[in-house]
């Protein structure tokens, strides 16, 4: 094969690469814009939520919810819920995700530990680096069905046999476009973290902390719906934070191969055309030759 058709053959390779980043570009920022625009609204419902939900606990504070009792039992074991992508093509943010988990935990920790894996990379990881007991696994994990997965979750973890301690999760933070942090997250037991505002703990309205309030219901039974609620609210908009991040994430890396491809694109062509100009010199050369010969 001569050099000529060696790197025609690897422009057409790289046009069709080129065409294939670029698509993923798009599709990223298109995904990316949606599902911002999903985040604005949901970070009210769940302020809303947690503001209420802090309110009514501190009118009752003397009730206890067999969920949250669980872990006050000796033999209660921790859980872990790891929020990973289920494809790949999104630069280092499940490296920097799984080797932020490593640190925190080790594969002596993890053998007391029962694992929650959202999107195949999870799975993967704590299987293969960690050894994990993974009780639940959500291989497909996308935009579409983040909220059926959070309140699947719940309904399992709500059946399990197995009491447990606490919930952590492990996810990755989109502090800005171009910046995404793995982060730890403690969701029960509950704490001031998991009434937070970007890490500020949320203050109820003053009249709402000394207003009397009358139950029409069972205040047990207004606490334990309103509980189910104020987990399912944090549970979903820790996935989509966690999604904002691996679709920003997949646009920066997808950014970067198509401008790489098409400054590769950029040499070869002329590489090419060098080496298509030398020939045709050559050969005009040799006619000329030819030519003068003959004369």
């Amino acid at each position: 094969m001569s050099k000529k058709v060696y790197i025609r053959q690897k422009i057409k390779s790289i046009q069709t690469t080129k065409k294939i980043t670029h698509a993923i570009r798009l599709v990223s920022m298109s995904l990316y814009s949606k599902l911002e625009h999903q985040a604005q609204h949901t970070r009210v419902y769940v302020d809303t939520l947690s503001d209420s939900f802090g309110s009514l606990l501190k009118h009752k504070a003397d009730w206890q919810s067999p969920a949250l009792a669980m872990w006050q039992r000796a033999d209660a074991c921790k859980i872990c819920v790891i929020v990973g992508t289920s494809k790949g093509l999104c630069g280092s943010l499940n490296s920097n995700l799984f080797r932020y988990v490593s640190q925190e935990i080790s594969t002596e920790d993890a053998k007391n530990i029962k694992f929650i894996t959202i999107g195949q990379k999870a799975s993967t990881f704590v299987r293969d680096h960690l050894n994990g007991d993974i009780i639940f696994s959500y291989n497909d994990f996308n935009s579409n069905n983040y909220h059926l997965i959070a309140s699947d979750l719940i309904t399992k973890v709500n059946d399990l046999k197995v009491c447990f301690s606490s919930v952590y999760f492990y996810f990755t933070e989109p502090k800005s476009f171009f910046l995404q942090k793995p982060l730890k997250f403690r969701l029960l037991p509950l704490s001031e973290e998991a009434f937070s505002r970007n890490g500020k703990s949320a203050q109820a309205p003053a009249y709402k902390q000394s207003q009397d309030m009358i139950w029409e219901q069972n205040s047990s039974v207004i606490l334990d719906f309103v509980l189910i609620r104020f987990i399912k609210s944090r549970i979903s908009y820790i996935f989509l934070r966690s999604l904002i991040s691996e679709y920003t994430a997949r646009f920066i890396a997808m950014d970067s191969s198509t401008t790489n491809a098409e400054k590769y694109l950029e040499k070869l062509t002329l590489q090419y055309n060098k080496i298509r100009q030398g020939t045709i010199t050559r050969e005009i050369s040799e006619l000329c030759a030819s030519f003068m010969e003959q004369q």
